[in-house]
This record gives C-alpha cells, sequence and structure tokens, in this order.
C-alpha cells in the first residue's frame, strides 16, 4: 500500500542492478538531483533523477507495496561533461527502467514493487520490475564521498559535510 515515507524523503539514485550486474551512481560535473514522488490531487508522479528525469504517471495498490505505471516520459537532454560515456550509459538505464527505449517500450500497466529498508535515519528504497528483475536503489541522504577539486592543488572535503570541512592546498591570500 502507497507508504508516506515515499513522500517524506527525497530519493537519491545510488545504483542499478540489472540481469545480475550491479552499476553504482557514477560520478558527474553536476550534483544529483533528489527523486521524488508527487500528489497532484488524485494523481501520482513519481521522478526518478539522475542526469534526465523518467517521469511516470503512477497508481498505487491498496493492498501490495506496488505502483503500476500508467504513463511518463523522460527528459532527453545530452550529457558532455566528465565521465560522459558512463554518465550516459546510466542516465539511459534510468529512462529505460521507467519508460524503455525506442526499440522496447516499457508498456503502460508495468508493476513496480518498492520497498524501503531502515538503517537509524538511513533509509534505502529499492523499486523493483518484477518482469524483468531490474532494481533501482535510492537513498534519503546523499552518500557522496568525493573529493571536490576546484583546481588540481586545492582540496575541499568531505561532501556533504557533516562537522567538519577540510580544505587543502589553499593559495596564499585566497
Amino acid at each position: 500500500a502507497q507508504n508516506a515515507e515515499l513522500f517524506s524523503n527525497s530519493w537519491y539514485i545510488s545504483q542499478i542492478t540489472t540481469n545480475g550486474q550491479t552499476v553504482t551512481t557514477p560520478v558527474m560535473a553536476y550534483n544529483i538531483s533528489a527523486s521524488n514522488f508527487v500528489q497532484n490531487g488524485s494523481a501520482y508522479n513519481f521522478n526518478s533523477k539522475y542526469f534526465n528525469t523518467a517521469t511516470a504517471n503512477i497508481t498505487f495498490s491498496p493492498t501490495l507495496n506496488s505502483f503500476t505505471k500508467n504513463g511518463g516520459g523522460c527528459t532527453l537532454a545530452d550529457y558532455w561533461g566528465t565521465n560522459m560515456t558512463a554518465v550516459q550509459d546510466f542516465d539511459q538505464k534510468n529512462c529505460d527502467f521507467y519508460v524503455g527505449n525506442l526499440s522496447v517500450p516499457a508498456p503502460t500497466g508495468t508493476v513496480y514493487n518498492y520497498q524501503i529498508l531502515t538503517n537509524g535515519s538511513s533509509k534505502t528504497l529499492i523499486i523493483t520490475n518484477p518482469s524483468s528483475g531490474t532494481q533501482i536503489f535510492y537513498n534519503n541522504i546523499f552518500l557522496g564521498t568525493k573529493d571536490i577539486s576546484l583546481k588540481k592543488s586545492l582540496k575541499i572535503y568531505p561532501n556533504p559535510v557533516k562537522d567538519v570541512l577540510t580544505i587543502e592546498n589553499i593559495e596564499r591570500n585566497l
């Protein structure tokens, strides 16, 4: 059944498992936007965001932790930043999961199961297409651990910062 936690969390895509192969979210030149569930009157949408956004118009099952896709689409922006091939491949997997591709569209009526795992204040949302076994994992906190390089010699980390921000190799008078 519809779970309020779906709507009360921002979800950050962290990995996709297809045909037994797990691919974690590749680093890109832009911050990953939060994916979210949205209610518009009696209608619901899920916006799965990476570089592009795969949007699915959905209906929740009244008894199961699942939703049915009624329609949707994916934005079509091309990513040309760092790590381009990995980012574009991952982005395509996100769009294919909810929308399909030109040769094999995801049909209207596709059912997706979901589960929410809790570890303290951290939550993981797993959405599964039971007909293909493909899964997308989302976290309710951004789990990036990559150092941010503004110049080769300047480092600022961790991202996101909790208590201590480290700045290395700062130039004089900066």
